[in-house]
């Protein structure tokens, strides 16, 4: 009775913070179109391009912190501390179960679309469209959660 244990969660309860995930980041966007600094947005679109890496050239690391702080920069502009650590324990709970594809084209293909989503979310932002960003971020985790379900599939 030595060693480690490592804790899982059920795909029922990862659903369910996907769910939580998405509520409460559109939740956040809502608010942000009208709070968020033109500093914030100026370092959302530093940023993106490092979100993710289409051709490979990122690591993961790399791309996990940066696509954590594109997403927290609007969650934190609404200054509300209690929501933005609920939101940093669901990426700490979701993070491991973000899937990489071994299949290059697909992870290529996941890859562009995220980066055209996160660009997406910043236009709305910019835009300061309520409507677009709602359905931007509402869009961007869907597919997250399609894909996680997908492959969960073929485990």
């Amino acid at each position: 009775n030595r060693g480690f244990t490592v804790a899982e969660i059920s795909f029922k309860e990862q659903d369910n913070l996907f769910e939580l995930r998405t509520v409460l980041e559109i939740y956040a966007i809502d608010k942000a179109v009208d709070l968020i600094s033109d500093e914030d947005l100026a370092r959302m679109r530093e940023i993106l391009p490092f979100t993710d890496s289409p051709d490979g050239k990122l690591s993961e690391k790399t791309i996990r912190e940066n696509n954590y702080e594109f997403h927290m920069i609007p969650i934190r502009a609404i200054n509300n501390s209690h929501l933005t650590r609920i939101v940093k324990n669901l990426w700490d709970l979701l993070w491991i179960y973000q899937l990489r594809s071994e299949d290059k084209e697909t992870e290529k293909n996941a890859s562009i679309k995220v980066l055209a989503e996160h660009t997406k979310i910043l236009e709305s932002l910019e835009n300061r469209d309520k409507d677009s960003a709602r359905k931007a971020v509402a869009n961007h985790l869907d597919r997250l959660k399609a894909e996680f379900n997908e492959h969960k599939k073929i485990r």
